[in-house]
């Protein structure tokens, strides 16, 4: 049951107040009716560290990597303005609750590992000298079994790190673990990483009225690339030492996110259905600015799966059943359809054909082949642009010809 506790009753989120606003925001008590997460479920929090034997959270935390090298075991950044972040991050996604004491973590039931990759350098919370650890981290992450990874801070490069691209995409296609970031507090639509790279969900920061997080001096980036937001504002959490604080920030907002994938994961979806299901508009409460599809409901979530009706196997991008390597996408601009493309000329077949080129001949599909497939036809026909799976056997199956039924009958048609 949700905790009802004096230290967790929301105040009146016109004005904040003392307690946590946030739970009941994004209405965490209607989810924890259905479930409370799982001791299965594990959250990789890579960050500052956390602080291991704070009341709320001594009972949570599997384990602490050090990455720093300082070889401290609590929260890293001491005499920074980051130090305690990472007992704070931890506390929103899963501190301890129901226990009469302190705040409640949106995925309670579950379990945390601690990735420590930050160190204060000149009075600065920052990497330092080692700029892999962040891309170390999730691959250790990854492959220690987390299900869900949140990383409320920026990497080292404005532009990204390929190294951190390839671990992101490792825990996804390869382990199949959901990625959440903090969108940022620079007031910007520019993409900032690690929220910006590929198979990552990049998380906005809400206030108490599901507007843009903003304060006099910093706020929430936005942007076509933001894909959700959360509650950044005076988040009430844990923080070192035994203590509560009230942080704002972005890096507040993805805790929120990647509490609720972890209580969808202890329901069992895997994680292109937990990213179908968090990023489903119809799961979302709405907001009035670009903070991706909407402000992020844990019960409107738990309470709408979107189960896929096939397993997803490894190298599946866009999670469609098919990997990768064995699929292109169909256009809907005739010209496009039928090999007219930007740089090409000639008809279909032709050696100039670079969309699509033809199966007979180059391992593509054109329109020739969709009439080859036509008696294949008989069932719903998606809407185009598809993405279908092209066997790299040089053969159409009936899914290629689903897929490929827009175009029949198309301009190209001979």
């Amino acid at each position: 049951m949700p905790r009802t506790t004096p230290g967790y009753v929301s105040p009146d989120p016109q004005c904040y107040g003392d307690q946590q606003w946030a739970p009941q925001k994004i209405d965490a008590p209607g989810a924890w009716s259905v479930t409370t997460g799982s001791s299965g479920v594990a959250i990789a929090v890579i960050d500052t560290g956390v602080d291991l034997g704070h009341d709320d959270l001594y009972n949570k935390m599997l384990s602490q990597t050090d990455y720093t090298g300082t070889g401290g075991t609590g929260d890293g950044c001491v005499g920074s303005p980051g130090y305690g972040h990472g007992t704070v991050t931890s506390g929103i996604t899963a501190a301890d609750t129901d226990n009469a004491e302190g705040v409640a973590g949106v995925g309670w039931d579950s379990l945390v590992r601690s990735y420590k990759v930050l160190e204060t350098v000149q009075g600065v919370c920052v990497f330092g000298e080692n700029c892999g650890a962040l891309a170390q981290a999730i691959q250790d992450a990854a492959n220690q079994g987390v299900k869900v990874i949140n990383i409320s801070l920026r990497g080292c490069y404005q532009f990204g790190l390929a190294a951190e691209q390839e671990a992101i995409n490792y825990a996804w296609y390869t382990k199949g673990v959901v990625v959440v970031a903090s969108a940022g507090n620079s007031y910007s639509n520019q993409g900032v990483y690690p929220a910006g790279y590929d198979n990552v969900i990049a998380v906005g920061g809400t206030d108490a009225q599901d507007n843009r997080w903003v304060t006099c001096c910093e706020g929430s980036n936005a942007g076509t690339w933001v894909d959700i937001s959360a509650p950044a504002a005076s988040i009430l959490s844990t923080s070192p030492q035994q203590g509560y604080a009230k942080w704002s920030g972005t890096s507040m907002a993805s805790p929120h996110v990647a509490g609720v994938a972890a209580l969808l994961a202890s329901m069992g979806l895997n994680h292109c259905e937990i990213v179908n299901t968090i990023l489903d508009p119809a799961n979302v409460d709405p907001i009035n600015w670009e903070g991706g599809v909407g402000r992020v409901n844990a019960d409107e979530a738990v309470d709408n799966p979107k189960y896929l009706p096939w397993t997803v196997p490894a190298g599946d991008g866009d999670c469609d059943g098919f990997t990768s390597a064995h699929e292109i996408t169909l256009g809907t601009d005739p010209e496009v359809a039928c090999g007219f493309t930007p740089g090409g000329s000639g008809p279909p077949d032709s050696a100039s054909d670079t969309w699509p080129a033809d199966i007979v001949e180059s391992n593509h599909v054109n329109v020739q082949d969709v009439l080859a497939v036509k008696p294949y036809f008989g069932q719903a026909i998606p809407p185009a642009p598809v993405r279908y799976d092209i066997v790299l056997s040089g053969n159409i199956n009936s899914q290629d010809a689903l897929a490929l039924s827009p175009f029949i009958g198309g301009p190209c048609t001979p």
